[in-house]
């Protein structure tokens, strides 16, 4: 029989799994964490270059992409939708009109209201 318990070694983080009666100490067999891999350091998280941009667009104040000839433009919420940014520029949000809802630019809106 296998009990489910945190892991002590990541923070609570990751689950162990033990046959009953095996230690806290991990020398009665312990299964790895699904965290910390029974180590105590937590694995790296994988990103996609989805978000690897979106987290360089976040951190540095930007609301999404535009495309270079500024005819796409997609916010963080919704990046890429196109699956294509080749050719896109980190962009601003700016108020849009009858023809859109926003706009995207490569130029920070002034008025910061979009």
């Amino acid at each position: 029989m296998k009990d489910k318990k945190k892991c002590p070694f990541c923070d609570g983080k990751g689950e162990y799994c033990f046959p009953e009666g095996a230690a806290m100490d991990r020398s009665d067999g312990w299964y790895k964490c699904d965290v910390c891999n029974g180590t105590g350091i937590k694995k790296e998280v994988v990103m996609n270059v989805y978000d690897m941009i979106r987290e360089y667009l976040e951190r540095n104040g930007y609301n999404g992409l535009v495309s270079d000839d500024g005819e796409c433009g997609c916010v963080l919420d919704d990046l890429a939708p196109c699956d294509e940014m080749n050719n896109c520029w980190a962009a601003y949000r700016w108020p849009g009109d009858e023809e859109s809802d926003f706009y995207m630019k490569t130029v920070k809106n002034p008025d910061n209201n979009a």
